[in-house]
């Protein structure tokens, strides 16, 4: 997954180069509550890439990568499997100016916040990185700032519904 798409507003990008084609799982349900969504990833990369444009400025960055169920590079004797795991920390930054004046109203200030894997057969053979992101699971884990700067993706289409 290339966080870099979703800060430079590529849509195409985020949809042929990370997530797997036709339907994928988005889970935001640990910031955002409902359900997780199946949706293709198409709409996933244009509602994504629409909800961010909210935000004055934005930084995901991505670190920590672990990808679980894949032979080392030097076992060329053992099959590639078609799916796997991968796990990431993923740091996100997100400012909205708007969100200081809103936020000092309750003694705050600022405006800013922190907060699996297929084998695409088609891509491999036209050597291409086959990776691809079929389930997206955001998994909050600490999160610091104004917190009225995420106010917006409440109600967005992409955290909500199809």
């Amino acid at each position: 997954m290339h966080p870099l798409h979703y800060d430079t507003d590529n849509s195409d990008a985020l949809a042929d180069e990370c997530y797997a084609p036709g339907e994928v799982i988005i889970d935001y349900t640990s910031m955002f509550a409902g359900e997780p969504l199946t949706v293709s990833n198409r709409k996933w990369a244009a509602d994504a890439i629409d909800t961010m444009r909210v935000f004055d400025a934005k930084q995901h960055v991505m670190t920590g990568l672990v990808i679980g169920q894949l032979p080392q590079p030097s076992a060329t004797n053992i099959p590639l499997p078609d799916h796997c795991t991968a796990v990431a920390n993923v740091n996100g930054h997100i400012q909205r100016k708007a969100a200081a004046a809103e936020w000092s109203v309750a003694g705050g200030a600022g405006s800013m916040a922190h907060n699996g894997l297929v084998r695409i057969k088609g891509l491999e053979e036209a050597g291409q990185n086959p990776w691809r992101v079929r389930k997206h699971k955001c998994i909050l884990t600490w999160s610091d700032g104004n917190p009225h700067v995420m106010e917006p993706m409440k109600d967005a289409p992409v955290v909500t519904r199809e």
